[in-house]
C-alpha cells in the first residue's frame, strides 16, 4: 500500500521513523500519493537505494 508512512509526515528525510530509532522504511510506502497515471516502480527501487546509502553512512 503506497503512502501509509509519508515522508515529512511519519518518516524523517532520511526514511528514519520519527517515533522509533532505526526503523528504515524503503518501500512505496514513504512515497506521497501518486497521481494515478505513472508506475512507481523506478521511484520505489530509487527511495530503497537512496536509503541504504543513508544508512550505511550513519551507523557504519
Amino acid at each position: 500500500m503506497q503512502s501509509s508512512m509519508r515522508m515529512g509526515t511519519v518518516l524523517d528525510s532520511n526514511a528514519e521513523a520519527k517515533n522509533v530509532k532505526r526503523l528504515f522504511v524503503a518501500d512505496h510506502s514513504a512515497l506521497a500519493n501518486g497521481l494515478g497515471g505513472p508506475n512507481p516502480t523506478n521511484s520505489g527501487q530509487a527511495l530503497a537505494l537512496r536509503t541504504a546509502d543513508r544508512i550505511a553512512d550513519s551507523y557504519f
